[in-house]
């Protein structure tokens, strides 16, 4: 009976010190436990990337155009407070913020053309 106590004392005492040289390290003990990835580190991105397809594809840059042009004009005609939209064919984070704010964000993130052209169909 004593020995088993000893045993679980022990690796009390072990697990311990372990989370605290994890901590002091700068790692996350969930890290530890769970086997994640790096504190700090962000996946890479993959996939479908809007903007080097903008600058590859010019009917995808004039979609985008004509996206930014009618979400410009339905927030002026609506008086809303966002900002105005650059044309720039360039489907950034000011774009996508307009779009959440207008649409909500179950839609996002795009990732092909079609949705692109969904939203320029929601805004006739």
């Amino acid at each position: 009976m004593m020995k088993d106590k000893k045993i679980l004392y022990g690796g009390i005492v072990v697990a311990s010190v372990l989370l605290l040289y994890y901590l002091f390290k700068g790692e996350s003990p969930i890290t530890l436990i769970t086997g994640g990835g790096k504190k700090g580190t962000t996946p890479k991105p993959t996939g479908f990337d809007p903007i080097a397809l903008a600058k590859e594809d010019p009917t995808f840059k004039a979609e985008v155009k004509v996206l930014q042009t009618k979400l410009n004009a339905y927030v002026k005609a609506k008086n809303l407070k966002y900002e105005t939209l650059k044309v720039d064919g360039m489907l950034g984070a000011k774009t996508l913020s307009v779009i959440e704010n207008l649409f909500g964000n179950n839609l996002l993130p795009i990732t092909n053309k079609i949705q692109v052209k969904y939203f320029i169909s929601q805004l006739n």
